[in-house]
């Protein structure tokens, strides 16, 4: 068993209750803080064991501190502390390892947060954990909206979904910006999704035009002109009779969405920056001025602020198309969102070529390690070529391409190896582990001590809580032994 680690200048009773509780509950990784977020208590082997860090490293250190410096990140105690409520959430321990976590809050009798319990599991080394993303994702499937919170999940209008923390401020923000006539910036590494999210504050918005969309990286410079604001008839040689509407036109009442804005060339960025501001177009080879009434949405995987500080981006352009920015986070930083994203786009593809393909859990667990540099894209791919070439209904790791394992560490990939050597699979879920291991103590407690106040007493929780938890296992009456 491991060693809980107390600090000597805090009273040691009610945090080694809580300690051995949760150890005969089977959990590892414990850290206990304060409601200020210090931690007062860790399990001691288990952090040098796994991830050699001694108590020096985190005993008397805040959760600001533990993520500040990236020895825990996220710190599920920080969330907890905004929220008061149970969160779980998979952190970056020391930028090695990734653990799932659950941490849940203890009140005192006025209601505030006394002590803040986390505990942690290994996402590579349990396969159960792979199987609580499953239950996480059939409770959205269901759209229960109390288990939804429960798990810190984030859910907007629009069905987008994240169960990272980040990313769920960032759609928090996008729906709250869309009912506003702004320009949006959308930034982010490529293959994020940026073009999906300029769609949904379209969408969101409920304005009645269309959705118009124009990668400036794919438009040659001389024809960039014309494709935006169009031209008159005669301009130029092959252009049309009659002449033709730009694509700012085309969204007239709706949504013009620029994506590699940093690609377009400064002379057109000064008519860009001229219509942000008047609302007034003029086509190629016309005299006469357009008004136009459409909102602009852009887009880059660039450093737009890096671009004006070296003269390819015009500065006043910037702070205009800047007015409300997103970064959208790349997916190696939302560990939480892989595996349900994977079952999501294979579900898709189920519907689509109308089959049952499910994933092998190694392969999930080969996800959660890959660091996925093109990101959602990337994902979707990886997994359309598994079904493309798979023969029976599993995805296996074998159906990886050859790249994708050779960016994964052989390290994992070995240890995936000998995991599939044991086939046994847990019939019980993790959470009904720990109810099992509940009910073994209360009952105990129960036929020692007789009544829910005395077993309130010796396990150090509120007697209404007790009284609750034996009438849940014990089935007993309490109304004679009060």
């Amino acid at each position: 068993m491991s060693k809980g680690h107390l600090r000597k200048d805090v009273p040691m009773k009610e945090e080694l209750i809580i300690f051995k509780i949760l150890k005969r509950l089977g959990c590892s990784g414990i850290l206990i803080t304060d409601g200020s977020g210090k931690v007062v208590c860790m399990d001691e082997n288990f952090f040098k064991e796994e991830w050699d860090l001694l108590p020096c490293d985190i005993l008397g250190k805040s959760a600001f501190d533990l993520e500040k410096t990236g020895v825990i990140k996220p710190a599920l105690a920080l969330r907890v502390m905004e929220t008061k409520k149970e969160v779980r959430l998979i952190s970056a321990v020391r930028g090695l390892y990734n653990i799932v976590g659950e941490a849940f809050p203890i009140f005192d009798e006025k209601g505030e947060i006394k002590w803040i319990i986390t505990f942690t599991r290994d996402v590579i080394s349990e396969k159960e954990v792979l199987r609580l993303y499953d239950e996480t994702l059939e409770r959205f499937t269901k759209n229960d909206e109390n288990d939804c919170k429960a798990l810190n999940q984030w859910i907007t209008e629009e069905g987008l979904t994240t169960f990272n923390a980040q990313y769920a401020g960032v759609l928090a923000g996008i729906k709250k910006i869309s009912a506003y006539d702004v320009t949006v910036l959308l930034t982010g590494d490529t293959g994020t999704g940026k073009s999906m999210m300029a769609r949904k504050i379209h969408n969101l918005s409920g304005v009645k035009g269309d959705f118009v969309e124009l990668n400036c990286g794919s438009v040659s410079e001389s024809l960039m002109e014309s494709e935006l604001y169009g031209y008159e008839k005669g301009s130029f040689t092959g252009a049309e009779k009659t002449g033709k509407k730009g694509l700012v036109e085309c969204a007239e009442n709706g949504t013009l969405f620029l994506d590699e804005i940093s690609e377009m060339p400064l002379n057109l960025q000064v008519k860009l920056l001229h219509f942000l501001q008047e609302k007034k177009i003029r086509r190629v080879g016309g005299t006469r001025s357009i008004d136009v009434n459409c909102r602009v949405i852009s887009a880059t995987n660039k450093d737009l602020e890096n671009e004006v500080r070296e003269g390819r981006f015009r500065e006043d352009l910037f702070y205009r198309l800047n007015l409300a920015s997103f970064h959208i986070p790349p997916l190696r930083d939302r560990y939480e969102d892989i595996v349900p994203l994977a079952k999501s786009i294979l579900n898709y593809l189920n519907t689509k070529y109308q089959k049952q393909f499910v994933f092998d859990y190694d392969v999930l667990s080969l996800f959660v390690k890959y660091p996925w540099k093109g990101n959602v894209r990337e994902l979707e791919n990886t997994i359309h070529r598994m079904v493309l070439m798979a023969e029976g209904n599993v995805l296996r790791k074998d159906l990886l391409p050859k790249s994708f394992t050779c960016n994964v560490p052989k390290s994992e990939i070995e240890y995936i190896d000998h995991m599939a050597e044991d086939t046994e699979i847990p019939e019980k879920s993790f959470r009904q582990q720990m109810e099992e291991a509940e009910a073994k103590i209360i009952m105990r407690a129960f036929e020692r001590y007789g009544s829910s106040s005395k077993v309130g007493e010796a396990l150090d929780i509120g007697q209404t809580t007790a009284a609750r938890k034996i009438r849940k296992y014990v089935k007993h009456d309490l109304k004679d032994i009060e």
